[in-house]
């Protein structure tokens, strides 16, 4: 079994090289099937909250990526949160400016005691957890 702090360092070294191919997975005018997949669940996840929420709830984005979803929900009248372990995600991130609360730390008791959530979206980051 892999200690919780090296699972930390391995998925911090794996995303890292992943900053670039998945901003452009996002971006890209021709995207690929695996980024139209991609895209595809961000829009589900967001028009779900878009539609059991009322403009103004407080969303936490767990492995916020390159923060396509935070924006989006942001943009729509949410308050958003999103956490990340990667920094060079984050930076992709904070490019477009926005009203996200954006956070750089691994996901844990520390960063959800901070503040009460309305929901909590998730994508692609539970798949890598114990």
């Amino acid at each position: 079994m892999v200690s919780d702090e090296r699972r930390l360092q391995l998925n911090e070294l794996y995303f890292s090289e992943e900053v670039d191919r998945l901003s452009r997975a996002y971006n890209d005018r021709d995207p690929s099937a695996r980024a139209r997949l991609w895209r595809a669940r961000s829009d589900s996840a967001a028009a779900t909250v878009e539609s059991n929420l009322a403009k103004g709830a407080r969303i936490l984005d767990v492995g916020c990526g390159v923060g396509t979803l935070a924006r989006r929900l942001d943009r729509n009248g949410y308050s958003v949160t999103a956490v990340d372990l990667v920094g060079g995600m984050l930076e992709k991130a904070r490019e477009v400016s926005s009203g996200v609360e954006w956070i750089h730390a691994p996901f844990g008791d520390q960063v959800a005691a901070k503040k009460s959530f309305d929901a909590v979206v998730c994508l692609g980051y539970l798949e890598y957890q114990e």
